[in-house]
C-alpha cells in the first residue's frame, strides 16, 4: 500500500506541473476526480517515474565495423531520457598516438590471391605493400592453416613439400612481407581452399535406368568458375538437368536410355584458367527384346521346338536367360514353362493334342527383365507340322472402353491400384504407359488381367511414382486406351539428394542464390526467415517457388542487413519440416591484380 501525498486540491484542468521534486528520486502519481458530492476513485500511473534533467547514458556501445578510414558504432538507447524527448547524440573519439623514431615493419601486401588449383600444387599472388617501413622489402613469408585449427605454418621453406594436407581439407592462406626490421602486418587469401582428387582425372561411371546422376566435386577457389557439360564432344541432351552449388556439379538425366552412355566432359572457366574432368558412363537396364520371329520345329501332338535369337541390346549387362511361357488360344492366362533358359531354344513338352496355342519369350539380366516376343500366329499341335494364319476363333471386335481409369490417392510407401475395364475379341493385349513411358512389368509394377478387368498395383517409393496412368487395349481389331491421374500424398520433407549447405558464403556487394528442392503432397506452404523476420519479394529479395523446389536470391548483399541464421519451413496436413543455415558475408572483393600492377607469385608443389 502506498503513501500518497496531496500535491493540490484546486486543479480545474486536465494536466498539470508538479515543482520541486528532488532529483534522481522515483515517484508514482495518482489523479482523484471530486464533484459537489465527494471524491471519486483515483487513476493511478502504472510505473514509477524517475525525475532527472538530463538523460541516462546510452546502453551497450559496441564497434560493429572498422575499415582504413571510417569505424561504425552502435548502441541503445538510455532507459530514460530525462522527462524530455531525446533529440540526437554526441559522439566523442580520443586519439592515441604512437611515435616511432626507428624504421617500422612493412605494411601488409594488397590484394592477394589462389589460382591454378591442382592435386599437384597452386600458385599465390599479391601485390607488394603500400608502406614498405622505410626499408626495402626483403623477401615474403606465406603461412597455411587448416580451417579446424587455429596455428598458423610457415609454407614456404626452401624448397617445401607439402605433405600433410589431406584431400577434401579446407586450408586458409596468409602472406607478410619482410624487411630489415622484422615481418609485417599479414594479409590474408579471402576464402578458403580445398583439394580434391577428382578434378583432372579419368573416370570410369557405371549407371542404372531410368535416371543417370553425374556428381563432379569442384575445387574451391575465389573467383567463382563458369561450368559447361558436353558428351562425345557435343553438347548435353536438352533433357539433361545441370545443378551446381559452390562446391559442386550434378548433371542428371531424367528416364535415361542406354543411348545416354558415353564419355562426359566437365569444363570449368574462370578469368585465370581453366580445367576438364572426363568422366566415361555407362548406363546399364532392361535388355532389349530377343529378336524374332519366333521359329517353330518338330510341331507334335504333345510338344513343339520354339526358337529365337538374342537381343541386339543386353542392357550393358550379361543375359542371365530366358522366360519362355505359353497360353492356350481359348485362354486369357499365361503358363510359365521355363524361367531361366540358358540356350535360345526349347522343346516345349506338356502340350494338347490338336489345341492352338501362343508363345512368348523374355529376357533378363541382373536389373531386369525385356520386353516379350510373342508369336504373330497360333501354333496348333498335330502330328504333322501345321500352321494356322491368323488363329481366328470369333468374330472380331475391335476394343471397347467399359470404364475409365478414376483419380488414385494414396500415401506415399504405400501400394497403389489403378483399374478400368476394356472388353474386345479376340482378347485386347493390355500395355500400362507412366506419363507416356511403357510399363514393364516388375516388383515395382504388377498387372492383372481377366480379359474384362484390368489393373495395375504400383509399389509408391518415390514422390515421382505420381503423374497420369494409361491402360491401353490392342487387338488386330483396332485398340481403345483410358488415362487416369495418380496422386501420392506425404508429409513435407527436403530432397535427400539435395540437402543444403550448413554455412553459405558471400562476397559484399555480391549476389546470393540459395535453392532448396523439396517433396510432398499436397504442395506445403513454403516460408523463408531471416532471424525472425519473415523475408517477402523486395527489390533486392527475390522468392521463387514450384511444385519441387523453391529458391532465394538477395542482390547486393551486405554484412549487416543479411548476415546470419535463416531458416525454411515447409508445412502441409500431413506434417511439416524445418531447415535452417547460416549466411557469412567476407570484406571487400579481392579482385585479380589489374593490368600494369607489378604481380608476386608462389607456387606450393603437394
Amino acid at each position: 500500500m502506498r503513501a500518497y501525498k496531496t500535491v493540490t486540491s484546486k486543479c480545474s484542468k486536465t494536466s498539470y506541473k508538479i515543482d520541486n521534486l528532488m532529483e534522481g528520486l522515483f515517484y508514482y502519481f495518482r489523479v482523484l476526480p471530486e464533484n459537489i458530492y465527494g471524491i471519486g476513485e483515483p487513476c493511478e500511473h502504472p510505473d514509477a517515474i524517475l525525475v532527472c534533467e538530463v538523460p541516462l547514458p546510452p546502453q551497450k556501445l559496441e564497434v560493429i565495423d572498422v575499415t582504413k578510414t571510417s569505424v561504425i558504432l552502435g548502441w541503445e538507447k538510455p532507459e530514460h531520457d530525462g522527462g524530455s524527448r531525446l533529440t540526437g547524440y554526441v559522439i566523442e573519439a580520443f586519439v592515441k598516438m604512437y611515435l616511432c623514431l626507428l624504421a617500422d615493419v612493412p605494411g601488409p601486401p594488397g590484394r592477394p590471391t589462389v589460382f591454378d588449383v591442382s592435386r599437384d600444387g597452386m600458385t599465390v599472388a599479391w601485390n607488394p605493400p603500400e608502406e614498405d617501413g622505410g626499408l626495402e622489402v626483403s623477401g615474403y613469408i606465406i603461412e597455411r592453416k587448416e580451417v579446424r585449427s587455429d596455428r598458423w605454418v610457415r609454407a614456404n621453406k626452401n624448397p617445401y613439400t607439402l605433405t600433410s594436407m589431406p584431400q577434401g581439407e579446407e586450408f586458409k592462406f596468409r602472406v607478410m612481407a619482410c624487411n630489415a626490421g622484422g615481418s609485417g602486418e599479414p594479409a590474408e587469401v579471402p576464402g578458403t581452399v580445398k583439394i580434391t582428387e577428382m578434378l583432372g582425372e579419368n573416370l570410369n561411371m557405371t549407371l542404372t535406368a531410368p535416371e543417370l546422376t553425374i556428381f563432379t566435386p569442384i575445387i574451391e577457389f575465389f573467383f567463382p568458375p563458369s561450368l559447361l557439360f558436353f558428351r562425345d564432344g557435343s553438347a548435353v541432351s536438352t533433357a539433361a538437368m545441370i545443378a551446381s552449388t559452390e562446391d559442386t556439379s550434378e548433371l542428371v538425366i531424367k528416364g535415361a536410355e542406354r543411348s545416354d552412355s558415353g564419355i562426359y566432359e566437365l569444363l570449368l572457366e574462370n578469368k585465370v584458367g581453366r580445367k576438364k574432368a572426363q568422366i566415361k558412363v555407362k548406363v546399364i537396364g532392361r535388355p532389349g527384346a530377343p529378336q524374332g520371329p519366333l521359329v517353330f520345329d518338330e510341331v507334335q501332338a504333345n510338344s513343339v521346338k520354339v526358337s529365337w535369337k538374342a537381343p541386339s541390346d543386353n542392357g550393358g549387362s550379361d543375359i542371365l536367360g530366358y522366360i519362355v511361357e505359353r497360353r492356350e488360344a481359348t485362354r486369357n492366362a499365361w503358363y510359365t514353362v521355363d524361367s531361366r533358359v540358358t540356350d535360345t531354344q526349347l522343346v516345349v513338352k506338356g502340350l494338347k493334342e490338336g489345341a492352338a496355342y501362343h508363345f512368348k519369350v523374355t529376357a533378363e539380366n541382373s536389373f531386369g527383365i525385356s520386353a516379350s516376343l510373342k508369336t504373330a500366329i497360333c501354333i496348333k499341335t498335330k502330328f504333322n507340322f501345321f500352321l494356322k494364319p491368323n488363329c481366328v476363333l470369333s468374330a472380331e471386335a475391335q476394343p471397347s472402353l467399359r470404364k475409365e481409369i478414376d483419380e488414385v490417392t494414396t500415401k506415399l510407401g504405400q501400394p497403389a491400384i489403378i483399374k478400368c475395364q476394356i472388353i474386345g475379341r479376340p482378347v485386347p493385349e493390355i500395355k500400362w504407359y507412366h506419363d507416356g513411358k511403357e510399363i514393364l512389368e516388375s516388383r515395382k509394377y504388377e498387372m492383372s488381367s481377366d480379359g474384362r478387368n484390368h489393373s495395375l498395383t504400383v509399389m509408391t517409393d518415390r514422390q515421382e511414382d505420381e503423374g497420369e496412368y494409361t491402360c491401353k487395349a490392342i487387338n488386330d481389331a483396332g485398340e481403345a486406351q483410358t488415362t487416369g491421374v495418380l496422386v501420392l500424398e506425404a508429409a513435407p520433407s527436403f530432397h535427400p539428394d539435395y540437402l543444403l549447405k550448413e554455412t553459405y558464403h558471400a562476397g559484399l556487394g555480391t549476389t546470393l542464390r540459395i535453392h532448396a528442392v523439396y517433396i510432398g503432397r499436397p504442395e506445403p506452404k513454403i516460408m523463408w526467415l531471416h532471424g525472425a523476420k519473415t523475408l517477402e519479394n523486395t527489390d533486392d529479395i527475390s522468392i521463387e517457388t514450384t511444385e519441387h523446389y523453391t529458391h532465394l536470391i538477395i542482390k547486393n548483399v551486405q554484412r549487416r542487413v543479411h548476415g546470419g541464421k535463416y531458416r525454411i519451413r515447409l508445412h502441409n496436413h500431413f506434417g511439416r519440416a524445418d531447415t535452417a543455415f547460416n549466411v557469412e558475408i567476407y570484406g571487400m572483393s579481392c579482385d585479380y591484380p589489374t593490368e600494369g600492377a607489378r604481380l608476386f607469385s608462389f607456387t606450393l608443389y603437394i
